[in-house]
């Protein structure tokens, strides 16, 4: 697979929470599907994003061409049964099968199809993106005594990491201090959390969010309007 640009990289990681947040506010349908594993040639690595609705993609990718399909065809299904979940998508198929991905490799998804529990959640990763703070998504995920799969997530800043210390357990709240401290793009990292015997492992999920950068154009003459119009098409 090619290297992706820097510019290929900035669109990749475009906060697609905040879009989501937009969806709920006009009561849009959708599941929020996140790479979290990856073993193999894959085409997304994990902490990519995509918002699937009813009709298929509406923002982010997971790897496109027919793993995509696959994942967008699951989160119909989940969209309706607002069950969320958590899914192995193989990508190791004979070169003969056409329509079926060979890149070789699996990828561990996460469909969250009750993205409005998170509303406050969005609001608040919206708000520091606005001021151009930098912070950690926080997504738990755990199975209960019905089986059922659960999705809660916290957004945590610099501000709030006093706050929280005493409901994480120790080795999260590490990890986001150091995320927090050193923030990079892109950094994705999971934490598993063992339970009891005859239980399914707790997963954590934590996605460094930092603010996209900014073009800033000083002066409005024919240069300032032609770079303006550069800058839309690169995604500033």
């Amino acid at each position: 697979l090619a290297k992706p640009s820097v510019m290929d990289e900035i669109r990749n990681n475009k906060n697609i929470y905040i879009e989501a947040l937009n969806l709920i506010c006009k009561k849009t349908p959708f599941v929020i599907a996140t790479v979290v594993e990856t073993q193999g040639s894959t085409p997304q690595k994990p902490g990519s994003s995509a918002i699937v609705g009813e009709n298929g993609l509406i923002a982010g990718t997971v790897g496109g061409g027919t793993v995509e399909n696959a994942i967008q065809k699951k989160a119909s299904e989940v969209i309706k049964t607002k069950e969320s979940g958590y899914y192995r998508f193989s990508l190791d198929n004979d070169i003969s099968m056409a329509e079926a991905a060979i890149c070789g490799g699996e990828m561990s998804i996460i469909l969250d199809a009750s993205p409005e529990k998170h509303l406050t959640v969005f609001e608040a990763l919206k708000k520091s993106c606005s001021n151009r703070i930098q912070g950690v998504l926080i997504t738990l995920c755990d199975s209960d005594s019905t089986g059922q799969f659960n999705v809660k997530r916290l957004w945590v800043t610099q501000n709030d990491l006093p706050k929280i210390t005493e409901t994480l357990k120790a080795d999260i709240t590490q990890t986001v201090l150091q995320m927090l401290n050193k923030p990079i793009q892109s950094d994705f990292r999971e934490i598993v959390i063992h339970t009891s015997p005859g239980y399914e492992d707790n997963d954590v999920f934590l996605e460094s969010i930092v603010p996209l950068p900014r073009l800033i154009i000083a002066g409005a003459g024919h240069i300032g309007k032609a770079l303006s119009h550069l800058g839309k098409l690169l995604d500033f």
